[in-house]
């Protein structure tokens, strides 16, 4: 493409001898820069991994409570006078807080260690506020589920296909 425009130029100095033509052929070096591309490859790996990293917790949410169904614990904590609601709470304040201290990490190892633009370049509190709705959607749909659920080992089953 270079020798086709120097010919062209040419071409066009010798009919006309007073038109200078500028061209946008130029010969470029190519040096590759192995730690831009080498960040640009993580930060797409990170922005798919970390919302997938995040989706794990659901199983292990679910196959607790169904646990905690299948040993009959629930029914042994009604029969000592346990209100239910105390029971839903108490459990999704566990859940909530095992969700945000593991993306508590995440966040930290994203942010800190590898510098992912999707920590650095999103704001905080939209991210912030994404993440915790994300965590209440996952304690509440591990709530339905272990709803319909009778075994622990189905529990982990659905759960890992759910998260996917």
């Amino acid at each position: 493409m270079s020798l086709a425009d120097r010919i062209n130029n040419a071409y066009i100095r010798t009919i006309f001898r007073d038109t200078h033509v500028i061209s946008g052929q130029k010969m470029m070096p190519f040096k590759p820069n192995i730690r831009k591309e080498t960040e640009k490859v993580a930060n797409v790996l990170g922005n798919f991994l970390f919302p997938a990293l995040l989706s794990v917790n659901l199983p292990v949410f679910l196959y607790q409570m169904v646990l905690e169904k299948e040993q009959r614990l629930v029914m042994n904590m009604r029969i000592n006078g346990m209100a239910m609601r105390n029971y839903w709470l108490v459990n999704t304040l566990y859940n909530l807080s095992v969700y945000i201290w593991t993306s508590g990490i995440y966040y930290g190892f994203g942010y800190f260690v590898t510098g992912l633009s999707f920590f650095n370049e999103t704001n905080m509190y939209f991210l912030v506020a994404t993440i915790l709705g994300w965590g209440l959607n996952q304690v509440s749909l591990s709530f339905l589920l272990s709803c319909f659920i009778g075994s622990s080992q189905n529990a982990s089953l659905i759960g890992y296909s759910t998260s996917i």
